[in-house]
């Protein structure tokens, strides 16, 4: 994992860093919380920076969320589960059915990379 203190940022830089981890661990507790709450959720998968360490201080937390059923359509199991969330941290989305995701994880090079690298928040969910 990198050490982003060795790195000479100002120190401005390392305090905001410091307090973004602060706000996404938060976000990541609440993901746990809320997990059973969302209707035909399989499970989250973090990725990016976050699950990587490289938390600067304007990080973003990249989720995946992967749901039992094909349908609805995928924006409305985005809506579906968007509408349940509650993070008070800037966040992108992405939301894939488990037979997209499956298939997905052995054909896209974005998915694959997600998925090695990623932190699953609901240990349920199949590596």
């Amino acid at each position: 994992m990198l050490d982003w203190s060795a790195i000479p940022y100002p120190p401005w830089w390392h305090k905001r860093a410091a307090e973004r981890r602060i706000a996404l661990d938060a976000a990541v507790r609440e993901l746990r919380a809320r997990i059973d709450e969302i209707p035909d959720l399989v499970g989250f998968l973090v990725f990016g920076s976050y699950a990587a360490g490289r938390i600067g201080p304007e990080s973003d937390l990249d989720i995946l969320a992967v749901t039992r059923d094909p349908e609805p359509s995928r924006s409305e199991r985005y809506l579906r589960i968007v509408r349940r969330l509650d993070l008070q941290v800037p966040y992108d989305l992405i939301v894939y059915s488990a037979e997209e995701y499956e298939k997905l994880s052995t054909t896209w090079p974005f998915v694959q990379q997600a998925r090695a690298e990623g932190i699953w928040i609901d240990a349920r969910t199949p590596r």
